[in-house]
């Protein structure tokens, strides 16, 4: 149940996060030269059909195979969320009215996010995955709200007094487009405004409608359904101020709610130049139409949005002993006719692994090795999808698909190790194939503050602030070829990483450990926030922790750490120490033999200063005794077995005191 009065479905082009894009760039009038992408990489499109007699959410792959739907009736208006994994929706499923909700992936868990008498429809979430706009008549008329992804916050951006609606977030998150009649000429017109409301501005002005914006993945271009007087809707693309308008379709119908594939390289739209509503593709340029949907008149399909891909995860190795598996990595993209190196990898399992292909096939000029080294030069541009499978030497087997691009240039950094606030951070973005002198420019989005990208393809600073940024980089060879690639950048707070501290002795001297922390910029200064250290040890401001315990237990305190920044940057953490008593470690002594000359030493653990050895009970075998210093000496006078309780003090005020019963058997 979209706003605009062109057609039913939902719009909504968001971020892709750390997906394999090797699309060129180009303006709405030239269609980019080189596009390779994996299949995989544009996820899934989200529709609503009423295929089944009643509205509902349906998904399938972007060759329009494995159509499934997820929700219920009375569904519409999917909208995608930045990390993939939920998708937000319109619904009157409660039978009143239409609201907000979100549900996973899958179809499960929807929850409502808005309860009002009025309708609520055309979700839209923010780059970041932590608002969404929608469009609401709670007020009388159509308006767009925003609210916080749990549906808390719920705050109104416009004021009109005609209807506004189809909002859509610019991919750096600053700025909503959306659709508005408030010219009073009766006609729909696209409009852009910050992200706050304020400040709304008019991109189109002609005598016809304009409607359902779509901003592509680098927020240089937006998408949009408008009116060429024919009677027919068409879609056409535009730079992001309003300039250049440019018509994509040329069909005798109606075409419209336009979404872009997160790499870029592709719109999905509805069409209905073949009788009904049916969902499509094209490339960029409006070439290389193809339907995905077909079912029978007057069910239809509309309201396309393109799942992005979350960020692959990072790779933690299993525990010794666990299964073998394979990883399931993204292989960095190669360029055409330069040489390329990979390697698969494998983990758990009996070492060494051997590789095979199982399934596909590599791209001409590329092989893989037993050993899962991936080389070559290759040939021919394009995706290729194969499957490896690796065989560990105890003979378990793990497989793995991947999806490898050929390109004439692509972006080979798919992912950026994680920032600190406060601390200084560099990495140099790469790129592969292209021509002469590489630049580099971010295309869309925002990095974290306190950092920059120069034109060498270096992404260095301090960053000040904490959160995941999701920005797309662009490079520029020396022919001006582009090629785009989206990352997402962590910025963790500053943090105490010591998470446990060693174990110490009474009276024994503990072993001097160091504090450690990641982020934040020096000089650091150490105290204990809450909690208390062990009797005898302190925390000195450089962060090491030192002394002699006094007694045995256990002491559990916070330590804080401020940095050299200015605010300054704390950190804090709980650690435990525990501080084991003096232990007697003897457990057994030697048999002796009758009127044959016996020596034994008692050992101990922790104390302080001079250790001193007594009997607590019972008595050693006759002819033996023990020292003040542990040594038990003398010849036995007869045979038999004595049983007998060695105490151990130190020098400790007060005493830390050990004992243990032990015996002796004479032969």
């Amino acid at each position: 149940m979209k706003w605009s009065g062109i057609l039913t479905g939902a719009v909504l082009a968001v971020s892709a996060t750390t997906a394999v894009s090797t699309a060129v760039t180009a303006t709405p009038a030239q269609a980019a030269t080189t596009s390779a992408a994996c299949p995989g990489v544009n996820g899934l499109i989200a529709f609503t059909s009423d295929r089944d007699g009643d509205w509902g959410i349906y998904t399938m792959n972007p060759d329009g195979a494995a159509q499934t739907r997820l929700s219920l009736a009375d569904d519409s208006d999917p909208a995608w969320s930045p990390d993939g994994t939920k998708i937000a929706f319109a619904s009157a499923r409660d039978g009143h009215n239409w609201e907000i909700y979100v549900m996973n992936a899958d179809g499960t868990a929807p929850t409502r996010l808005t309860t009002n008498s009025q309708v609520d429809w055309d979700p839209a979430w923010s780059p970041d995955g932590t608002k969404i706009a929608f469009g609401s008549e709670r007020d009388g008329d159509g308006e767009i709200y925003v609210m916080n992804a749990d549906g808390t916050g719920q705050t109104r951006l416009t004021h009109s007094q005609q209807v506004d609606g189809a909002p859509e977030w610019s991919p750096d998150g600053r700025k909503i487009a959306f659709v508005s009649s408030r010219d009073g000429r009766g006609g729909n017109e696209l409009y852009v405004m910050n992200a706050n409301g304020s400040s709304p501005t008019r991109l189109t002005t002609n005598d016809r409608n304009d409607d359902m914006p779509a901003w592509s993945p680098d927020g240089r271009t937006i998408a949009y359904v408008g009116d060429p007087g024919d009677g027919s809707s068409e879609i056409y693309a535009m730079n992001a101020n309003g300039s250049a308008p440019t018509r994509l379709t040329t069909n005798t119908d109606l075409d419209s709610a336009p979404t872009w594939s997160p790499d870029g390289s592709k719109i999905a739209y509805v069409s209905s130049h073949v009788g009904t509503m049916r969902i499509a593709t094209m490339n960029a340029d409006g070439s290389g139409q193809v339907t995905l949907t077909e079912h029978a008149n007057p069910a239809g399909s509309w309201g396309p949005s393109w799942q992005p891909v979350p960020a692959a995860a990072n790779s933690t190795p299993p525990p010794p002993g666990a299964s073998l598996a394979a990883s399931q990595a993204p292989l960095p993209p190669a360029a055409r006719g330069r040489a390329y190196s990979a390697r698969l990898v494998a983990s758990g399992g009996v070492a060494p692994y051997r590789w095979a292909i199982t399934q596909g096939q590599l791209p001409d000029g590329l092989s893989l090795s037993a050993s899962g080294a991936l080389s070559g030069t290759p040939t021919t541009l394009g995706s290729t999808t194969f499957t490896a499978r690796a065989t560990d030497a105890a003979g378990s087997t793990a497989e793995a698909t991947y999806c490898f691009v050929v390109a004439t240039m692509a972006v080979a950094t798919q992912g950026l190790p994680d920032a600190y606030a406060g601390k200084a951070y560099s990495q140099t973005l790469r790129a592969v194939g292209g021509s002469g002198t590489i630049s580099w420019s971010l295309a869309g989005g925002a990095l974290p503050s306190g950092l920059r990208l120069s034109s060498s393809g270096v992404l260095s600073g301090t960053p000040s602030s904490t959160g995941a940024a999701t920005f797309t980089v662009r490079a520029r060879d020396g022919a001006g070829r582009t090629a785009l690639q989206r990352l997402v950048l962590q910025v963790r707070p500053m943090t105490i990483t010591t998470a446990s501290m060693p174990q110490g002795r009474a009276g024994a001297s503990y072993p001097s450990t160091k504090l450690q922390v990641a982020g934040g910029r020096a000089t650091y200064t150490w105290t204990i926030a809450a909690g208390a250290l062990p009797a005898g040890l302190k925390l000195s401001a450089g962060g090491y922790v030192s002394g002699t315990p006094v007694g045995p237990g256990t002491s559990t305190f916070t330590a804080k750490v401020t940095d050299g920044s200015v605010p300054k940057l704390v950190a804090t953490r709980t650690l435990t120490i525990t501080i084991a008593p003096m232990t007697v470690l003897t457990t057994t002594l030697p048999h002796a033999r009758e009127g044959t000359w016996y020596s034994a030493t008692l050992r101990a653990e922790g104390g302080k200063g001079t250790r001193t050895w007594s009997l607590a009970s019972g008595t050693l075998p006759p002819g033996l005794r023990l020292a003040a210093g542990g040594g038990i000496t003398g010849t036995p006078a007869s045979a038999g077995t004595a049983t007998f309780t060695v105490r151990v003090t130190d020098s400790s005020v007060p005493r830390n005191v050990a004992t243990r019963t032990l015996s002796i058997t004479v032969d």
